[in-house]
């Protein structure tokens, strides 16, 4: 299915494109995929979007942070970090916290490379 319409506003767009499933969306369009995620996500979708780009849900499962030094200093910065994401924007309660956690988690334990940083936070937001 393609969701590349002028027709509809990009929010409109990323909001079809959730209810068909993003990964299979991205798996069966990859050019459309990149050009619309170079685009931009709209700020209201964005966790979610990048939440399923991720496959979030399948890495629940996070490293014993009791037996990595680093693993605790990410989880401690990531815990740090989330009730200052947008302290003054009502909808970010303590759910959309929780979900970001959860993304920011999964993005630096399966990206070790890159890991977390602050501000990431302010990305998937």
């Amino acid at each position: 299915a393609s969701f590349n319409s002028s027709a509809e506003s990009d929010e409109e767009r990323w909001q079809d494109i959730i209810n068909f499933g993003v990964l299979r969306w991205k798996d069966e369009n990859p050019t459309e995929a990149l050009h619309m995620i170079l685009r931009g996500v709209p700020d209201r979708l964005r966790s979610e979007v990048w939440g399923s780009l991720l496959n979030a849900e399948a890495h629940v499962e996070e490293p014993v942070a009791d037996e990595d030094p680093l693993s605790r200093r990410v989880l401690r910065q990531i815990e740090l970090d989330l009730p200052r994401t947008f302290p003054d924007v009502p909808s970010f309660n303590e759910n959309r916290q929780r979900k970001m956690g959860q993304l920011l988690r999964t993005y630096a334990f399966s990206n070790p490379d890159v890991g977390y940083c602050q501000s990431m936070n302010y990305v998937a937001g």
